[in-house]
């Protein structure tokens, strides 16, 4: 009787430890899908905004017969070009909401250390709560970079 009872004891201590096993690979298991979930959203985000800031480079206006990245490199001395309300300002907006689901966004242009902020749905806008996709430009004027930045809603003001 007692090896019964021991072998009794034993095979409900393999079905105790096969549910805990179970149980710890189930939770395991959300664990690691819930954390690619979220890295897989990240990825997307950042691709995004990679792909509206290079469509919008491939982007050619409407009365120019050249594409923005450019028209950027080519007119990197003219201040004019970006003045809010120029036809090149107003193009940006347009197309920029076009490609990115209107969302609020910002582009900021540096070439050779001479910056110009394009277009920016808010004043002031913490850009690390914004997705930003950045692009290096060589132009006559030097080298620089273009950086797109876009949000839903109001971002916050400071980080």
């Amino acid at each position: 009787m007692q090896g019964g009872f021991a072998l009794r004891r034993s095979q409900s201590s393999l079905i105790e430890l096969l549910i805990i096993a179970i149980g710890v690979s189930a939770s395991l298991t959300i664990l690691l899908y819930n954390n690619y979930s979220s890295i897989e959203s990240l990825r997307s985000v950042s691709l995004e905004s990679e792909e509206v800031l290079i469509n919008y480079l491939n982007y050619k206006p409407s009365l120019y017969n050249e594409t923005n990245h450019l028209l950027i490199t080519q007119q990197c001395n003219n201040h004019t070009f970006y003045e809010i309300d120029s036809y090149f300002f107003n193009e940006t907006r347009r197309a920029i909401e076009w490609l990115n689901d209107n969302n609020s966004f910002i582009i900021f242009i540096n070439i050779s250390n001479n910056a110009w902020k394009v277009y920016n749905n808010q004043e002031t806008v913490c850009l690390r709560q914004a997705r930003l996709s950045k692009q290096e430009l060589r132009t006559p004027c030097g080298d620089g970079y273009i950086i797109y930045g876009s949000w839903k809603g109001e971002a916050p003001l400071t980080c």
